[in-house]
């Protein structure tokens, strides 16, 4: 699976330290273009209290399939949900939950689990961030339970003025017309170096490489992007048929078969 890691944690300690309860219907009144917000402090919402049953079910490999999802904006499966949501602007992936047992709440904000986004809300705000509704649904689960919302802060404005206009759509014209200046600019940036194994490509510009971490060609910012080389860009999740490009045969055997 695709695991996201915190691009911009230090940005983190200059939010307000946002934690509150409402009920869902006051939730509307944060919405706004770019998610939830209060203040202007971006944050997230979700239901805060987990069953215990579910909790002692919960081991380190399972856990964000038993959580519950955060919620970017006011979205459909809010409205299909009524009750009370936790608002915070904690953006590291981990967020605070209540055990209830019985009708005994245990535990309370003492229990931190990492928590997937609402693929509702993915689609609402970046309808091209995940496969067609209806189509590999296993894609669309990896890419929303890893989702960083670290990078959703900091980028997520980033992504809208570059790939989507005014009214939401997607503007490939844009994203095509920019890809290949960012692209050179982000390899130079590493001094055309390959972030996994270290080969300098100076010399040999067209074996290194950008790639997408979420497999979303229009998220184009640095946060989701690391710099690789044809061989180690195979590696990635679901890329192994690079290795059959004739590029990546003259790169193994350039420069790994000495």
């Amino acid at each position: 699976m695709v695991a996201f890691t915190g691009f911009r944690s230090s940005w983190l300690v200059q939010l307000s330290n946002v934690e509150n309860e409402f009920e869902h219907e006051i939730l509307f009144k944060y919405k706004n273009i770019n998610g939830l917000a209060i203040s202007g402090t971006p944050v997230f919402a979700y239901q805060k209290v987990l069953k215990k049953s579910t909790y002692d079910e919960i081991t380190h490999d399972n856990a964000i399939t038993k959580t519950h999802k955060v919620h970017l904006t006011y979205c459909q499966k809010i409205k299909d949900a009524p009750g009370k949501y936790h608002v915070t602007s904690r953006a590291d992936g981990f967020f605070k939950v209540n055990i209830k047992s019985s009708q005994k709440v245990i535990g309370k904000d003492e229990i931190l689990l990492p928590m997937g986004a609402c693929q509702f809300c993915i689609r609402e705000l970046f309808p091209d961030f995940l496969p067609p509704l209806g189509q590999d649904s296993e894609k669309c689960t990896e890419l929303a339970n890893n989702f960083n919302y670290a990078d959703f802060i900091f980028e997520g404005r980033l992504l809208s003025n570059i790939a989507f206009n005014e009214y939401g759509a997607l503007n490939r014209f844009v994203g095509e017309r920019d890809w290949y200046q960012f692209s050179r600019d982000l390899r130079a940036k590493n001094n055309w170096n390959c972030e996994d194994c270290g080969i300098n490509l100076l010399k040999y510009k067209h074996f290194l490489h950008v790639h997408h971490i979420n497999h979303s060609h229009y998220w184009n910012t640095p946060a989701n992007c690391r710099v690789l080389c044809i061989s180690c860009h195979a590696e990635q999740p679901n890329h192994a048929h690079m290795k059959g490009d004739k590029s990546y045969e003259q790169f193994i055997t350039q420069f790994k078969n000495k």
